[in-house]
């Protein structure tokens, strides 16, 4: 049993906490991964207790079960090296439960209960240095200050899923430039030796003078009300911690924008500092036009995955820009430079010579502003897997002339259409 790290119990609703507490007392602490989803009958003081006994844990699920602030408080003590937590659904937690989790300094991963808001964001930012995927689908207490304090201090910031969170706004994404943001500098421990110079920023990219400025004025920590008591934040020696200033670019790969009112003023922002991007989602947002889409084409070149659903401006402009992109490989240094994760590096081995990339999915599922012509373009001129155009286009496809030659020359594996 000792040799035991991986336990999941999804959905079993009728687990009672006698034999799991057991089970896991025979384990002597190995566990890493425990996945308790929907699993309704362990009740506060079980969670509270098991996760007492869970000093290596590194990932744990607990979607839609009793989680609350001082189970919260029990993992901010025990599982130090936590590497992702999953609490989706857990409404009994408090923006100020969160706050226990900022001493995980080794967080990765979380997805946060509909529950949170700003002032929890804030407050994780200032700890969580290595925070890879943030998603927050439905916390729609949520505003531009938390999403900005965010994407500004955790600089390996990859994946951030924000739909539903209607509360958001350009205020996120419209900032004239990326200030450098020092992650608050390591506690040392008593009698250890703080180093005296820290490097000097890299020069900030220049930027546009009609971009907005949106100041972050977060809460300051003294006027955070704390009904419970959180534990100490445990910092990383100084040689685990990344550099005190964020590169000049987002790391952001993979935006998830559901139901977001964002407009074209936020997607040039985030196209301007993020040419990395990999996937966007913005899909039933009536805000997004042609221009919107036009720029992302230009700025990011490893684009792969766009999805507009019911985006009802969008027309065959926008589906002419994806066609006609092509990767400037000036810029392609850079990004590649700044690129640490997989999913960019993996679009940029698809270019080809002409700086093309190979995309996987355009949806416009709903967009009836789009045409059989603009479908065609862009299958015609880019390489592409997969296109949505389900209640968009007027004339059915396999009544153009050529079907199915045309669509199998352009390397288009599935085309779904209503017509």
């Amino acid at each position: 049993m000792r040799m035991l790290q991986e336990i999941s119990l999804f959905k079993c609703q009728v687990l009672k906490p006698m034999p799991l507490l057991s089970l896991v007392a025979k384990t002597e602490g190995s566990v890493q991964q425990l996945n308790l989803t929907e699993c309704y009958d362990l009740d506060t003081g079980s969670l509270s207790t098991l996760c007492g006994r869970l000093p290596h844990a590194k990932q744990l699920v607990f979607s839609r079960c009793g989680v609350d602030d001082t189970v919260l408080r029990v993992i901010g003590k025990t599982c130090l090296s936590l590497k992702s937590i999953f609490l989706t659904g857990c409404s009994r937690i408090t923006p100020e439960g969160l706050l226990c989790l900022g001493s995980c300094i080794s967080l990765e991963g979380i997805s946060f209960p509909a529950t949170t808001n700003d002032e929890a964001l804030v407050h994780l930012s200032k700890h969580l240095l290595y925070l890879l995927v943030a998603n927050m689908a439905g916390a729609r207490h949520v505003t531009g200050v938390g999403i900005a304090s965010l994407v500004l201090k955790c600089s390996l910031l990859r994946t951030l899923n924000i739909s539903d969170c209607r509360a958001i706004d350009d205020t996120a994404f419209c900032m004239k430039e990326l200030e450098p943001v020092a992650p608050a500098e390591p506690t040392a421990p008593e009698g250890a030796e703080v180093p005296e110079t820290v490097a000097e920023p890299p020069p900030q990219p220049s930027t546009s003078s009609s971009s907005i400025i949106i100041p972050l004025m977060p809460a300051p920590e003294e006027s955070i009300n704390h009904p419970i008591e959180c534990p100490p934040v445990q910092h990383a020696s100084y040689s685990q911690c990344p550099p005190m200033v964020p590169p000049p670019i987002w790391s952001l790969r993979i935006l998830n924008a559901q139901c977001v009112p964002l407009t074209d003023t936020a997607i040039t922002s985030i196209a301007k500092h993020c040419p990395g991007l990999v996937n966007i989602d913005l899909s039933h947002n009536g805000l997004v036009t042609d221009v919107g889409v036009s720029v992302l084409s230009r700025r990011c070149p490893l684009l792969a995955t766009v999805v507009l659903q019911q985006c009802t401006q969008i027309t065959d402009v926008a589906l002419h820009h994806l066609a006609v992109a092509r990767a400037d490989f000036s810029i392609m240094t850079t990004v590649m430079e700044t690129s640490r994760l997989r999913e960019s590096t993996t679009a940029a081995e698809s270019l080809n010579e002409d700086g093309v990339c190979r995309m996987k999915m355009v949806d416009v599922f709903g967009c009836a502003l789009v045409t059989t012509a603009g479908v065609l373009e862009l299958i015609g001129k880019r390489p592409i897997e997969h296109i949505n155009c389900s209640q968009a286009i007027q004339t059915a496809l396999q009544e153009i002339p050529g079907y199915p030659q045309v669509l199998n020359g352009a390397k288009v594996f599935s085309v779904r259409s209503n017509f």
